[in-house]
């Protein structure tokens, strides 16, 4: 089990990576959001898809994440930019 965890914190810090970065790219006239806010929505996110009750908590993270973003950091331009990265690593 310990054995996993490098892989599990690399695995995570790239899924919270990916959308910083896109963040990054599409808000470069606004004020740019932290990485830890990204982190603890992306967190949030993920543990309301764990509490779902649909298969494989499929829509829950995806509304979650993108509904926080759009509240906390993101313009819906961005957010539709962003709503692809969700699918594909489903």
């Amino acid at each position: 089990m310990l054995a996993e965890l490098p892989t599990t914190l690399i695995l995570t810090a790239t899924f919270i990576g990916c959308p910083y970065s896109r963040i990054r790219a599409f808000e470069y006239n606004s004020n740019d959001p932290e990485m830890i806010a990204i982190a603890v929505i992306y967190l949030v996110a993920i543990t309301m898809e764990l509490l779902s009750p649909t298969p494989g908590g499929i829509g829950t993270a995806e509304a979650a994440f993108l509904l926080t973003l759009i509240e906390a950091v993101l313009s819906q331009t961005t957010a539709a930019a962003i709503g692809p990265y969700r699918l594909l690593t489903f």
